[in-house]
């Protein structure tokens, strides 16, 4: 992945980070993750690696979506795959400042959420909001947490394909 480490607007300053799969910035950090790590930007250096991700999953995971997160906490969708069927759909809780997971929690079957690529934690009520990438019925939904792992329900969105990343900004997705 490359990336503007400097600015949002200036694309003339990028380089190469590690990961690919979500990237979330709060004050002067950034945080990146790929399938399998989460790694630490300040102002363009890479200061802290975790490349030990699934320690608190319940079940094989192998791969993560894109994360999101708050002051406190990293939140990171976790999945395995048997063929092309995502199995063991969790999500897990990481600290910001020592990129360890803390927990995870499984995502309700209730739900109907085949896969999940990416989330984005809403600071309104403390939640999380989970997309799906595949093309199907269940990707037109957003599916809503609660940081315990509560199911909350889910909310219809326009038919999207693909979705990758998910951010709430000014109170709007």
């Amino acid at each position: 992945l490359m990336l503007s480490l400097t600015s949002c607007h200036d694309f003339t300053n990028c380089q190469e980070v590690n990961g690919g799969q979500g990237v979330f910035v709060i004050d002067d950090q950034m945080y990146i993750n790929g399938s399998a790590q989460i790694s630490l930007y300040h102002n363009g250096e890479l200061i802290k690696q975790n490349k030990d991700v699934f320690t608190k999953y319940q079940g094989e995971v192998s791969h993560l979506g894109a994360l999101s997160g708050n002051d406190r906490y990293l939140f990171v969708p976790a999945e395995a795959f048997d063929g092309n069927d995502s199995i063991n759909k969790q999500v897990g809780i990481y600290d910001r400042h020592t990129l360890k997971q803390v927990k995870a929690f499984p995502l309700a079957k209730q739900s109907g959420q085949q896969e999940c690529s990416a989330l984005a934690y809403d600071d309104r009520d403390h939640s999380l909001y989970l997309t799906q990438w595949r093309d199907t019925n269940s990707s037109f939904y957003l599916y809503h947490y609660d940081l315990n792992g509560q199911y909350l329900g889910k909310r219809k969105i326009p038919p999207l394909k693909w979705i990758q990343g998910l951010t709430v900004y000014k109170n709007d997705f």
